[in-house]
Formats: structure tokens, sequence, C-alpha cells
């Protein structure tokens, strides 16, 4: 054999060797080095938080053992894009510690999908130690919505439950409160509280029927005032002065404006809120008609006030 045809099939190795090796370095220039970190993609600006409910809650003046200790605290959510936002947690957070302001349910909620240029609103139910110590204390919070891919959104550092010292009084009452007393987890249920307020209504104004926290999850609030004429809600708080929730400010808890509503004031005779829940969680609690308010200076609630003993379980044939 000749050495030309000896050295053939060696350059034939040669050949599909250096072809091999070309396509691994055409491999290896698309795929990041070992240890190297991926280039992140920008998070997308997608979601807008604001609260909507009163920093002010309370207990009775004189006996705390009367009166509401829960109240329903809020914020709105809204996708200001063209394009749904899915699994968002809305998670409220405390900013600071009080072993008698708490939350009475889940720190977190989720949102399956918020659609686009659309808001959706969620409560936690803030319950109040009955205990006198609680009086004129703070608890600072937060509340975030955040989602893959999305920028985490807060609401304001600057806010805190504030608990006040509340006037009962019978200028506001409850004429009815209605809703089951038996649910069940799954069930989507309706309370309706009917009551009313001082003649020409108050530059603040919470009222509604309260939740138990750890049973229900709100879905809705929808209220009627007679004042201003034609008033509607969608949150319990009527803000018809223009309230300051701003910690450190010099107008802080004072009305600064702009008016809410037409003339500066909510409420009337009569007032109709209604709250639209899913049962998320068994056991037994309350649900309460509550009717506060500010004006002249001082804080004032439903003397009385009607409620309801709820019990919700599992649905027949679950496990």
């Amino acid at each position: 054999m000749s050495l030309l045809q000896s050295s053939q099939p060696v350059a034939r190795r040669s050949r599909r060797f250096a072809a091999v090796m070309a396509v691994v370095a055409v491999v290896a220039s698309l795929v990041t080095p070992l240890g190297t970190a991926l280039p992140a993609q920008a998070a997308t600006n997608s979601l807008t938080i604001t609260p909507i409910e009163w920093n002010v809650v309370g207990l009775d003046s004189n006996d705390v053992t009367v009166g509401p200790n829960q109240y329903s605290i809020g914020a709105r959510i809204c996708n200001i894009t063209a394009v749904p936002v899915n699994n968002i947690t809305a998670a409220w957070q405390w900013n600071s510690t009080n072993a008698n302001i708490n939350i009475d349910g889940t720190l977190s909620k989720s949102i399956t999908s918020l659609a686009a240029n659309t808001c959706v609103n969620k409560w936690w139910t803030v319950e109040i130690t009955r205990t006198t110590a609680a009086w004129n204390t703070t608890r600072s919070f937060q509340i975030s919505a955040s989602a893959f891919d999305v920028v985490t959104v807060s609401t304001p550092a600057a806010r805190e439950i504030y608990v006040e010292k509340l006037i009962s009084q019978n200028r506001n009452d409850t004429r009815s409160l209605t809703g089951p007393t038996n649910v069940f987890v799954g069930d989507v249920v309706t309370y309706v509280m009917n009551g009313f307020t001082a003649t020409n209504g108050y530059e603040q104004l919470s009222a509604g029927p309260t939740l138990d926290g750890s049973i229900f999850d709100i879905i809705s609030v929808s209220a009627v005032y007679d004042v201003p004429t034609g008033a509607t809600n969608t949150f319990y708080y009527a803000n018809a002065c223009g309230w300051d929730p701003v910690v450190g400010s010099a107008t802080y808890r004072s009305c600064i404006g702009p008016d809410g509503y037409t003339g500066g004031k909510a409420g009337g005779d009569p007032i109709s809120v209604t709250v639209t829940a899913r049962v998320v969680a068994t056991g037994s609690g309350i649900v309460s008609g509550n009717i506060y308010d500010y004006s002249g200076s001082s804080y004032h609630y439903n003397k009385g006030g009607a409620t309801i003993s709820v019990t919700s379980s599992n649905p027949t044939g679950s496990f």
C-alpha cells in the first residue's frame, strides 16, 4: 500500500474532527457560560395601589368591652396596562409593633387575574384588643401588590392605624342587618345594613357590615347615602372633607380638603350598605353593623348596633 493511500483515512478523520469542533464552537457561542448570570429582563410597571379606607379605628371611650373592635381596611389595585396581569399577591405588612392592633385572618390575598385597565379592591379586618391600653396607640402598615415580572407597588409608608376613643351616640344607628347565619366554604354571600346618621351627615364616615376576617374575603362594597342627594360609594369610608392621613404632617388627622362629597359631609337618613364576600374558611364569627364618624373634633359610633352570629363549614360531602 502506498503512503498516499495510508494517509487518506487520517485526513478524513481530521476533516470530520474539524467539522465537529466548528459546530461545538457555534453552539458554545449561543450558550451562557457556566456561572455567568443570564441577563435580567426588566420588570414592567403594570400596577398601582391606593389606600381606600379610613386609618382611624377605635374602642368605646368608657367601656372597651362594648362597641366595635373590628374594622375593614383595604386598598385598590389597578392594572394600568393593555394586557392582563396574572397571579397577583396582595399582602399586608406591619412596619411597627403593637400587640393590641392585629389582622384577623391571613396577611396575603390572591388575585388570579386582573384584566387590562381594570381595578380590584381588597380588604383586611383589623382587630383591636379590648383593653384601655389600646387607646391612642398606633401601628404603621403598608399594603403591597406583586406578580411575576411586574414592579411591586406599595401604599405610602407614612400611614398607620390609629386607635381613637369612640363616643357612643344615638344619632347613629342600624335599623336592620340581614344575611345568612350558616354558610359554606366557597359560597358567595351578601350582608346588608340599613341605618342612619345625623340629618346632615358627617365630615368623615365609615359604615357597613364588618365581616370576620378569618371566615370571609370581601369582594365588593356598595353604599347609598341620603346626603348629599343620590350619593354612592364603593368603600366603607366616605372621605367627605378631605382627610389628612399622612403621619408626621402638621395637619395629620384633620380635614384639609378638597371635599370628597358635595358640601363636605356624607350620610344622613337613610343610609344602606351592601357587602358581598366569599366564604374562605370554616369556623364561627360575627358580622356587625358599624357606623362611626368624625365631627365637631370628636369620634362617635352607633350605640348598640346589630350583629349576626355566623357559622361556616365545609359543603356536604367534602373532606
